[in-house]
C-alpha cells in the first residue's frame, strides 16, 4: 500500500465538513495484473443524485512545480484511463493545496494544459481543512 500525502487528512476532513462520505481509503483498482492505488473515493447525495468522485492528492511541495505538475499529470491521466476502463462511475480530481494553486496561476501555459486535459481539481486550505473550490473543467 502506498504512503499517504502529507495533507490525506486534511483533505479528508475537508470533504467530511462539505458533505462528503468517504467510501474508499485508498481506492484500489485491479486491471490486468496492475493495481493502482488512488487516495480517495467519495459520494454525497444531492438533489436524487449520488455523486461519485475519486481523489488524488499532491502536495506540490517539491523543488520544481514544474516537476510537480508533470508528475501530478502523468498519474492522473494513467488514473482517468484506468478508471475509464473498468467503468468506474467515479469522476476523478487533483486536490492541492490553495498556495499551490495560487503559485500556479503565475504559469499560464500550466492552466492552458490543464483546461485543454480537461483535469478537474480540488483545491483545498489544509490548515483549515476546507474545500476552497472545485474547478471541473470542460470544453
Amino acid at each position: 500500500m502506498p504512503r499517504r500525502d502529507r495533507y490525506h487528512q486534511n483533505v479528508c476532513q475537508a470533504l467530511l465538513k462539505d458533505g462528503w462520505e468517504i467510501t474508499n481509503d485508498p481506492l484500489m483498482i485491479y486491471q490486468e495484473g496492475t493495481r493502482v492505488y488512488l487516495d480517495l473515493a467519495a459520494e454525497r447525495k444531492a438533489k436524487d443524485l449520488l455523486e461519485s468522485v475519486a481523489i488524488e492528492i499532491k502536495v506540490f511541495g517539491g523543488k520544481s512545480q514544474l516537476t510537480d505538475f508533470e508528475n501530478a499529470v502523468g498519474q492522473y491521466e494513467l488514473y482517468r484511463t484506468i478508471l475509464a476502463e473498468v467503468g468506474s462511475t467515479h469522476e476523478l480530481y487533483l486536490a492541492l493545496p490553495q498556495s499551490a494553486w495560487m503559485k500556479m496561476q503565475t504559469y499560464p501555459t500550466l492552466l492552458r494544459h490543464l483546461r485543454g486535459r480537461q483535469i478537474h481539481l480540488l483545491v483545498f486550505n489544509p490548515r483549515l481543512e476546507e474545500i476552497v473550490v472545485w474547478i471541473k473543467q470542460t470544453d
